[in-house]
């Protein structure tokens, strides 16, 4: 069962190459996946992940979200494990029975903290690592994530630990390459859709006319 806004409500596979393999052939998903592409050429994969995160997580999918209603779908996994038939209006006893589970597992999940809480000194937390093997990450650049907190501590009180905004740091620190990125985004639209709109003028200017032979003979 699926319930909820459909993050992407295009059937697709699992990709045989580095592209978005979606069933959606508009012209959104294939000029933001165009400027993504240009930009790791030019930046490299790891700092343009903020230009991909902001291109397909709230551009993409939130066009998808606009446009469609939160919705329940019930699928049949071993009739239908690409999950390609909606059955929940068939099944409607089903769907009921899944949503009280899921409601009781709910009231009994513990406090979730706040994911985008981050402690402001949390990249000491990084260790360097061994990256050999590959060549799209920069030696130094090769870090992982530690753990700096004991079991003990309780994640839920922000104040306590000093939590801030993770989204303001993140703003703080890579703003200028954020503001750069949106920027060369903003240019790659506009020049794919002036390159477009002059493809379709020139088109329409070589079209010939009707001849008018036939007429100015029979005046």
């Amino acid at each position: 069962m699926v319930a909820g806004h459909t993050r992407d409500p295009h059937w697709y596979t699992e990709p045989t190459s580095d592209w978005v393999a979606t069933s959606d052939t508009s012209l959104l998903p294939t000029v933001l996946q165009l400027q993504v592409r240009g930009l790791e050429w030019l930046f490299g994969a790891g700092p343009t992940d903020v230009a991909h995160i902001l291109a397909l997580n709230v551009l993409l999918f939130r066009s998808y979200r606009e446009v469609g209603e939160p919705r329940v779908m019930l699928f049949d996994l071993e009739a239908d494990p690409e999950e390609r038939e909606d059955i929940a209006e068939q099944h409607p006893e089903i769907v009921q029975d899944l949503l009280g589970r899921v409601e009781v597992l709910r009231a009994g999940m513990p406090p979730s903290p706040s994911y985008w809480m981050v402690s402001s000194n949390w990249t000491q937390a990084f260790l360097p690592g061994d990256c050999s093997g590959q060549d799209v990450l920069p030696q130094h650049l090769c870090r992982f994530a530690h753990y700096w907190l004991p079991d003990s501590a309780d994640l839920t009180d922000e104040e306590g630990l000093g939590l801030v905004n993770g989204f303001h740091v993140r703003a703080r620190e890579d703003g200028p390459l954020i503001l750069l990125a949106l920027l060369l985004l903003l240019l790659t639209t506009f020049l794919i859709l002036s390159l477009c709109w002059k493809l379709v003028n020139t088109g329409q200017k070589s079209t010939p006319k009707p001849s008018t032979s036939n007429k100015e003979k029979r005046n």
